[in-house]
């Protein structure tokens, strides 16, 4: 176990449970002989891949893929390079798994499908900026979809290739 995410709710502010919970992951669920965890509180909403979202009330929460390269929607440049160049001497399996990987990622980071339209439209734009073609694109979503059964990917499907 890498990183661990926890999310606490209660109708009333009990201090001493959440320190229990700490407590009970810091030394019971991790391998103290070999490592050592640290918990650290976090004030953001993001965590790892994911933007944890909790509704106005408090009452729930969802979660959605946090692209690290949102912004290439905008700038039309990427922050963070994270896949190869079309045009790299690199096999094309490759290529493909980078990105199918994200896709998945997107998937399973997200609660509700429709909340992986914005992720998937940032991706794609961000593979095109690379000069990746609508076949390669449409390629992974079916990849992905043989992975993730879902009706959203034929609708991702439609969005990519305009």
């Amino acid at each position: 176990m890498d990183d661990v995410n926890r999310l606490s709710s209660s109708s009333i502010t009990n201090l001493h449970l959440h320190k229990a919970v700490d407590h009970y992951i810091e030394h019971t669920l991790y391998d103290q002989l070999h490592k050592h965890l640290k918990i650290k509180p976090q004030d953001d909403t993001n965590f790892l891949d994911a933007t944890n979202v909790i509704s106005a009330d408090r009452t729930s929460v969802k979660i959605i893929y946090n692209n690290k390269n949102a912004s290439c929607l905008d700038t039309h440049q990427q922050t963070i390079g994270r896949f190869h160049d079309a045009n790299a001497p690199s096999p094309t399996r490759f290529k493909l798994a980078a990105a199918y990987c994200i896709l998945v990622k997107i998937n399973d980071f997200t609660t509700y499908p429709t909340d992986m339209l914005l992720p998937t439209a940032s991706l794609t734009h961000e593979l095109r900026l690379l000069g990746y073609d609508n076949n390669f694109i449409s390629s992974i979503i079916t990849r992905a979809n043989r992975s993730r059964p879902h009706p959203i990917w034929n609708a991702l499907q439609i969005l990519t290739r305009r």
